[in-house]
């Protein structure tokens, strides 16, 4: 149930891996990587062209965040930075803030600087996903992060989201949250509703 000033109803697609989590770059990463200029007019084009029902689209998105939410903990800045505006702005949620993180990183390498310190505080951690919300150039990506702690070797899991903004293809905004319900309430949606 969508609350009062919500978006229009999502487009839901499963995007959990189907095995794994990929340690290397499959083969569409390769391209993009080694093509980024024609990656990202393809990216943008499949955004802009179609809609979030389209069959097309909804495979897109899936690959996209498959290969996002692995490239993150090996630290693919290349593979990254292809998808993310040079002027981004990653937020943090509050929780993580108290551990001494910024509020916000802004730009490529303000995302490095981040994601580098979260690398620091965890000896190893990986991001699952399970499916995506297309609100058209807002995605919420709903899904489980696993890692264990560098300085306790705590190991913990639990539900992560993510919201990203689009802007010509490419994530200009990028939101996390500690929670499912974080990120649905950022959206207008009902938490109830999606657990």
């Amino acid at each position: 149930m969508l609350a009062a000033g919500a978006l229009a109803p999502p487009v839901v697609t499963r995007v959990a891996f189907d095995g794994p989590v990929p340690s290397e770059r499959t083969l569409t990463d390769r391209l993009t990587v080694r093509f980024p200029r024609t990656a990202r007019v393809i990216f943008a084009l499949g955004i802009w062209l179609t809609t979030p029902r389209s069959a097309i689209r909804r495979d897109g998105l899936r690959r996209v965040l498959r290969s996002g939410w692995a490239a993150a903990p090996r630290k693919d800045w290349e593979l990254m930075f292809v998808r993310y505006s040079p002027e981004v702005i990653w937020e943090i949620p509050e929780e993580f803030q108290t551990l001494g993180f910024a509020a916000s990183y802004r730009g490529h390498a303000g995302l490095v600087q981040g994601l580098e310190q979260f690398s620091e505080a965890f000896e190893s951690w990986e991001i699952l996903p399970a499916r995506a919300l297309d609100f058209g150039d807002r995605v919420l990506a709903l899904g489980r992060f696993r890692g264990k702690a560098r300085a306790s070797g705590v190991e913990w899991e639990q539900k992560f989201s993510q919201l990203v903004t689009l802007q010509r293809g490419l994530v200009a905004r990028d939101r996390f949250f500690y929670s499912w319900g974080q990120g649905l309430k950022a959206v207008g949606l009902d938490p109830d509703d999606w657990t």
